[in-house]
């Protein structure tokens, strides 16, 4: 049985990204396939949190009809329905995602993890979804924003053209920037 490293490594790892080094890339085991399984999933094989840098490379749950395992399948990752200890042998697999809420669960995987391999637990995991939300939330803002800007200018844009007065805007250098249609 293995006793699992540093639990500080990870950011070590992650401090490396900034450095001369080529980023880390992390090659992840989702252990639980429930609703966190498909959280994690969807944030990394969605293009807004990309520079997460993360590929999943299997998933494991005892239960094959749980709903990460079918969409993991879809996805082409490799699913093992049976002990944890089974996903540790996936090639180049360096991170465990534990998203089962359950802390035996946590703790197993802990302890019979290699040492080269991270664990991110299920709090961990949670606060990775909840900073993916509120990084979606932003994009959405953004768009909303920019609807609204280019809305407004277009209104603006419209009023100024039916002016009934000749109007001719001109910069400090004397150029034309605009005229209405009535010019």
């Amino acid at each position: 049985m293995k006793t699992g490293g540093d639990p500080y490594n990870i950011i070590d790892a992650m401090r490396n990204r900034h450095g001369s080094e080529p980023p880390v890339v992390y090659n992840v085991g989702i252990v639980g396939g429930g609703p966190g399984c498909i959280a994690i999933l969807e944030m990394v094989h969605s293009n807004v949190m990309k520079h997460f840098r993360m590929n999943v490379r299997g998933v494991c749950d005892i239960n094959i009809g749980a709903p990460g395992m079918i969409a993991a399948k879809k996805l082409g990752v490799e699913t093992v329905p049976t002990a944890i200890g089974d996903l540790f042998a996936i090639d180049d697999l360096n991170m465990i995602i534990e998203v089962t809420g359950r802390n035996d669960v946590r703790d197993e995987v802990f302890r019979n993890k290699p040492e080269n391999v991270e664990l991110i637990d299920h709090t961990a995991a949670r606060l990775l979804w909840d900073l993916y939300e509120t990084h979606l939330e932003k994009i959405e803002a953004d768009i909303k924003a920019k609807r609204a800007i280019r809305e407004e200018r277009n209104r603006v844009k419209q009023i100024f053209n039916n002016l009934p007065d000749a109007i001719l805007v001109i910069d400090l250098d004397m150029r034309i920037r605009d005229t209405n249609q009535t010019f």
